[in-house]
């Protein structure tokens, strides 16, 4: 064999070689691409899977229809408007986020009822939820119901 065989041989061998490479390469992407695609997958079931919380992650809090769920199960709406007519003239002078402080307070050192006390409580048990954060739920409210009867806008 002369040397101009050896180097199509060579040359022919560098080819396959190259040829070789290419297709491990695009296998190699292929199979990253499929990864990722299963990995975006799994993030996106991990969200749905996770709980919905009663309250917006917004700059202001506001109830989430899960929140809104939970207030129409402890009857909130109603107990907010009872307990704002009692309460309304105790924060004519405060400030929106004074209103809310006292709110969260006021509801937090609440002495239920055991009819109050279970019904919190079921609400808390059917929304993987925990009887603290069934009350800041009523907290919100008495808030929003407290604004509007003093003529501070509510929150949105």
């Amino acid at each position: 064999m002369t040397i101009e065989w050896w180097h199509a041989l060579i040359a022919a061998s560098m080819l396959i070689g190259v040829g070789v490479w290419v297709v491990k390469v695009e296998t190699s992407q292929k199979n990253f691409r499929q990864f990722m695609e299963e990995i975006r997958n799994d993030i996106k079931e991990i969200f749905i899977r996770l709980p919905a919380k009663p309250l917006s992650e917004t700059s202001q809090l506001a109830l989430t229809d899960k929140g809104r769920k939970m207030l129409a199960e402890i009857e909130g709406e109603r107990w907010a408007l009872e307990l704002a007519t009692t309460l309304t003239g105790k924060v004519d002078d405060m400030d929106e986020y004074q209103i809310q402080e006292f709110c969260f307070g006021f509801v937090g050192s609440l002495d239920l009822t055991d009819e109050q006390d279970a019904r919190i409580r079921k609400c808390a048990y059917e929304n993987a939820s925990d009887k603290e954060e069934t009350l800041i739920v009523l907290a919100v409210e008495l808030r929003d119901v407290l604004l509007e009867k003093i003529g501070k806008a509510p929150m949105p």
